[in-house]
């Protein structure tokens, strides 16, 4: 699930995934979502999945707290905050033959 999200064009915008090359991509997961998920890397930056809460504290161009997820059938919904961009919103995911289909984006700046 992470993995699309990475990969999708306006999250790469809105979080400039782009940018910082060399410098980590941190999801900040302190609620255990994504316990077992690992991702290499994404636009030449190296993928971590932490669940240490004090990461949400640290203000960092690259830390992405996850919010919630919420479950409803074969549909997901994954809330993110980004404290540098004050970028908040959810993307909304459709399951499919064990595979995590993007239906929507709503992300904004604040």
């Amino acid at each position: 699930m992470l993995t699309n999200l990475l990969k999708n064009d306006d999250i790469r915008r809105i979080f400039h995934l782009d940018l910082y090359k060399g410098v980590p991509i941190i999801f900040v997961d302190a609620k255990n979502y994504f316990s077992n998920c690992q991702i290499d890397n994404a636009f030449a930056r190296p993928v971590k999945v932490v669940h240490d809460s004090s990461y949400q504290s640290i203000i960092d161009d690259s830390n992405i707290i996850i919010m919630s997820l919420v479950k409803k059938g074969n549909r997901y919904r994954i809330e993110l905050y980004h404290k540098i961009m004050e970028a908040y919103g959810h993307i909304e995911f459709k399951k499919k033959r064990d595979k995590y289909i993007i239906k929507k984006v709503l992300m904004g700046n604040f």
